[in-house]
C-alpha cells in the first residue's frame, strides 16, 4: 500500500499527499482468513445459512469481516490528526 501511495504522490498532477487510498486484501491459509483493511473499503463474506450446502430455497447471512476507517469516526479522526494530517468533514 505503501508503494502504490508514494507512486501516486509522485506521478499526480495534484497534492497526492493528503489524499488517501483505500484497499482490502483477504488471504487464507488453511483454516484461517487474514483482511488487511485501508480506507474506508469493506469486507464482507457470504455465509449460506444451510450447513447442508446450497440450495434453492437457501439464503446468506453477512458477515462483517472490516471496520471503514472513516475520518467521521472520532478514533479515526483522532489518528489522522495525530499524525500531521488534516481532515476537511
Amino acid at each position: 500500500y505503501l508503494e502504490t501511495q508514494q507512486k501516486i504522490e509522485r506521478t499526480s498532477n495534484f497534492d497526492a499527499f493528503h489524499s488517501g487510498s483505500t484497499a482490502i486484501s483477504a488471504y487464507r491459509h488453511r483454516n484461517r482468513l487474514y483482511i488487511a483493511n485501508v480506507g474506508d473499503s469493506r469486507a464482507v463474506l457470504g455465509v449460506c445459512q444451510n450447513p447442508h450446502g446450497r440450495g434453492s430455497g437457501d439464503s446468506l447471512k453477512a458477515v462483517e469481516l472490516s471496520s471503514d476507517q472513516r475520518p467521521d469516526r472520532e478514533d479515526e479522526r483522532r489518528r489522522i490528526v495525530s499524525e500531521g494530517g488534516v481532515v476537511h468533514q
